[in-house]
């Protein structure tokens, strides 16, 4: 009866269930948000001159690319501070992992956490350079989506689930 209380009008079948699919669907939203941050700044780098828009990348990177900061590259020898690789450690070994490590999915999310951190160097590379950088943003939003999906098929929820 409980579950037709938290849920009017829904036959659950387990509400325990409904709590676990409840708290990876939060979690994934608290995952993908880095994720969505870092394509919303490459949009808006994409409208800007070369010097500007590198600045941006490189906050768009969330401390995956040379970090320059004093502290932060101190503490980075010691800790993981690339918040892509944060997240796919979070996803893969922590405590939401769903997953085994040395399963497909894990080998999945390694793979397009390093196909965003490439992509964001090669960006910046490209920007440095004054090179024409159309491909390297389209790229990288196809390396965001793949680890995004990652993100999300580890834990087992939908795009639509998010929207919801």
């Amino acid at each position: 009866m409980v579950a037709a209380t938290l849920y009017p009008g829904e036959a659950r079948a387990n509400l325990l269930d409904d709590l676990l699919a409840a708290k990876r669907k939060t979690n994934a939203k608290f995952l993908v948000g880095p994720i969505q941050l870092a394509r919303m700044r490459l949009a808006d780098a994409q409208k800007l001159a070369a010097p500007e828009a590198a600045a941006l990348v490189n906050k768009a990177a969330l401390d995956c690319l040379d970090i320059e900061s004093g502290n932060l590259r101190a503490y980075s020898a010691v800790r993981e501070v690339c918040t892509f690789r944060i997240v796919a450690r979070s996803v893969t070994e922590g405590p939401a992992a769903e997953h085994a490590a040395g399963s497909a999915e894990a080998t999945e999310m390694r793979a397009a956490v390093g196909a965003v951190v490439e992509g964001f160097r090669a960006l910046e590379e490209s920007l440095g350079e004054g090179l024409e950088s159309g491909a390297r943003y389209q790229a990288l939003g196809t390396a965001l989506t793949r680890f995004e999906d990652a993100v999300l098929a580890s834990l087992r929820v939908t795009r639509e689930s998010l929207r919801a």
